[in-house]
C-alpha cells in the first residue's frame, strides 16, 4: 500500500510506472499500458491510498526492473516536480 499526498488545488493523477528492461509501463485498472495512464484521479489537496501490488504478479518483473508511484497533473509535472518515489527494485 502507498500512500500519495497530492498537493494544489487541481485534478491530480496517480501513477504506478514500471521501468522494464529499459521501457516504461503504467499500470491502469485493466493491466499495463505504455501510454502515459494515471492509475487513479483525485481533487487535490488530498491524500490517497493506493494497493500498488493487488492483484499483481510481480514474477514477470525481470532483474533489474523497478516499480515507482507518484502523482502530478501529467507525467511531465510528476517528472518536473520530483513528485515519486521507488516501491520496489526487483
Amino acid at each position: 500500500m502507498a500512500t500519495v499526498t497530492a498537493t494544489g488545488t487541481s485534478l491530480q493523477g496517480i501513477y504506478v510506472v514500471a521501468l522494464v528492461n529499459g521501457a516504461v509501463y503504467f499500470r491502469r485498472s485493466g493491466g499495463w499500458t505504455d501510454q502515459p495512464t494515471p492509475l487513479v484521479t483525485v481533487q487535490a489537496p488530498a491524500v490517497a491510498s493506493v494497493d500498488v501490488l493487488r492483484n499483481m504478479d510481480t514474477r514477470e518483473f525481470p532483474a533489474g526492473s523497478a516499480l515507482y508511484v507518484g502523482f502530478g497533473t501529467s507525467v511531465e509535472d510528476l517528472l518536473a516536480r520530483g513528485q515519486f518515489a521507488l516501491v520496489r527494485r526487483y
